[in-house]
Formats: structure tokens, sequence, C-alpha cells
């Protein structure tokens, strides 16, 4: 295929999958997180999931945004008992209540032949002071999908047990991911 076959080709966009656009003909994925340097990623079946609570949802959304083999991020609220909650209920809670019970949160979509939830569980601590609790909406959690997770996100806190500043981080199944306002999906693009 020659250059000007290639570039029509990518002039044909077919859909989008989350941040990904599946390129017509070339059956490929490509992360526009970085258009300079593209990633080719893995058809979506292939993807895996990991929650993770761990602060204000925008900062921590553009660290994982910035990792190889992460395919797409989305903040939301998750751990809480309202249904469809907003930024302003997460925040201050239900007229008369303290504390909604939610976390902000990102969902990551990643490839895992290119980072592994293992790896994605020390990210995480490096995204964030793990060993600092403010209050519960910006708690450190480790929010896991499925029994492989449990056990990788176990072990990693039973390994940083007993240090000199022990982790406040809590691991919890994953519970009903509620999708933030669209003003907070991807805000350090804009910011």
């Amino acid at each position: 295929m020659d250059h000007s076959e290639i570039s029509s080709h990518f002039t044909k966009l077919a859909e989008p999958i989350g941040n990904a656009l599946v390129l017509d003909g070339l059956n490929e994925h490509i992360n526009p997180v970085d258009m300079h340097s593209p990633l080719i990623t893995p058809p979506r079946e292939q993807y895996a999931s990991a929650t993770f609570g761990a602060g204000c949802f925008w900062g921590v959304q553009k660290f994982f945004a910035g990792l190889p083999g992460v395919i797409d991020s989305t903040v939301g609220y998750m751990g809480g008992e309202l249904t469809e909650p907003d930024y302003h209920q997460v925040c201050r809670g239900p007229i008369g209540a303290s504390d909604p019970g939610h976390v902000e949160v990102v969902r990551v979509s990643f490839a895992p032949d290119q980072r592994d939830y293992a790896q994605l569980l020390q990210d995480f601590l490096a995204c964030h002071n793990p060993a600092h609790y403010y209050k519960r909406q910006y708690q450190s959690v480790i929010f896991y999908h499925d029994q492989h997770q449990h056990a990788l996100g176990r072990a990693l806190l039973q390994q940083h047990s007993g240090q000199l500043q022990p982790l406040v981080t809590v691991l919890e199944p994953a519970a009903r991911f509620w999708r933030a306002e669209d003003h907070h999906q991807h805000y350090y693009r804009r910011s």
C-alpha cells in the first residue's frame, strides 16, 4: 500500500470505540490521545477494565491516559447509595445527609497484553498519596472486577502494610459505575 492509499484509509473513519477510532479497511484502532505517535490497539473484546479512586478524578484520568496500553478512560462515581448521582450530590450528599458514600473514580480500559493489571496497580500507587485520607469522595480505593484483580489488590495492600506510612487504600468489589457529567470527561484537555 503506497502513501496515498494509506492516507485515503485514514480519511474514512468507520466508527468510534470509546476514545479509539476504527479505521475502515485497516481493522486497526488508533488512540487519539497522541495522534503524533498512534498506538495500534487490539479490538474492544480484548480490553479489560480497572476502576480506581485516587483523589480528584481529573488528574487521575490525565495520568492514566498517558500510559502505554491504556486504551480509554472515563471518570465517574462508584460505591455510593444514590442512583444517577451528579457531581454536586457526590460533593455535598443529598439534603440532610453528610456523605452519600460515592467515590470519584476513573474506569480504565486497557490491553492486558500491553500493560497488565499488576502494572496498573503500581501506576495507581504512583498517581496519588495512598497513605492520605481526606473524605470518602476522594478515597484511595481499588475497585476489583474479578477474583484475579481482588487477589492482586489484596497482595499489594499486604505488601505495603506495616510501613512507616501505612496505606489507607481500601479494596472493594466494583459496584455500579455512574458516568460523570460530560464536562468532567478528559478535563485536562481543556485546562
